[in-house]
């Protein structure tokens, strides 16, 4: 299933920023591997992040402070490799994600390419694209930063909001998620530094 899922499943759950940080730090890699070939996703959200195993929720937590640094009590039913004994789910700590979804991926030659139709996702999306319906590296690394709020939160971004709405906020203001007051001061700072 989709690492979205995954978060509306463990939306009352606790869950450690050891495992977050796993699940952003392995979508870092994929998108950098992207960057490299000059492709730029267009569209990335955690609905187009796949989680490659089935999922162990047999022992996940009640929430407790969401973002606690110790790590996710793991009952008994693990077993050295990763894998639970009564679900034959995998635990969260031991999740491969991988990006999916490339068909609005488009490999950049030269600035004039940048320029495009409007694709994507809007709650996703990056000033630029819906302003000057021009996409760039940067405008995956605004959508990367959404992605990190989505798997802090485990909401969706401007949920409820009309697309139309969402594309005059972020086209007039840039982004105005919430982020919580005990958010990691460095999670923080990279989300924020995604979006500017």
């Amino acid at each position: 299933g989709s690492l979205k899922k995954l978060c509306q499943a463990l939306v009352n759950s606790f869950v450690s920023v050891r495992i977050i940080v796993d699940w952003a730090a392995q979508i870092a890699s994929a998108m950098k591997c992207l960057a490299s070939e000059n492709l730029m996703h267009r569209d990335l959200k955690a609905d187009n992040v796949l989680v490659k195993e089935q999922v162990c929720l047999c022992n996940v937590s009640p929430s407790t402070p969401t973002y606690a640094t110790q790590s996710i009590h793991l009952h008994n039913g693990i077993q050295a490799n990763g894998y639970c004994q009564f679900c034959q789910g995998k635990a969260l700590d031991r999740l491969t994600v991988k990006i999916t979804d490339f068909g609005a991926t488009k490999k950049i030659k030269d600035e004039d390419e940048k320029r495009q139709s409007l694709v994507g996702t809007y709650a996703w999306m990056a000033p630029e694209a819906y302003k000057f319906q021009q996409y760039s590296e940067a405008s995956d690394v605004w959508s990367y930063g959404v992605v990190l709020w989505e798997l802090l939160t485990r909401k969706d971004p401007h949920q409820g909001h009309m697309p139309i709405t969402v594309a005059f906020i972020v086209s007039t203001k840039g982004i105005d998620l919430p982020i919580a007051d005990d958010c990691p001061l460095k999670w923080k700072d990279i989300m924020q530094s995604c979006w500017n």
